[in-house]
């Protein structure tokens, strides 16, 4: 998933979901090249959000993931807020 920032000082946020296939993301191949990928989207500015398929039925797991990408989407206010309540969450 990917959210498009302002421009070159902000050029967006990348959120990774790690481990949904062991046929995939075991491979030690397919891991190595996402690191690599995670590390040269870093190096040009880039937010990245990793979340790993286990956290998702974790929903304490999952707010915080919320909270850090809703602090860099809509800002600190708005973020506590959606850590703070579950009303949202399925």
């Amino acid at each position: 998933m990917f959210f498009e920032g302002d421009g070159a000082l902000d050029p967006g946020v990348c959120v990774y979901l790690d481990g949904l296939s062991d046929g995939f993301h075991g491979n030690p191949e397919t891991a190595a090249r996402d690191r690599a990928i995670r590390e040269q989207l870093r190096a040009k500015r880039y937010e990245v959000i990793e979340i790993a398929a286990s956290d998702l039925s974790d929903r304490k797991a999952m707010r915080g993931h919320f909270f850090r990408l809703a602090r860099l989407l809509v800002g600190l206010d708005r973020a506590r807020t959606l850590r703070d309540t579950e009303e949202w969450l399925p």
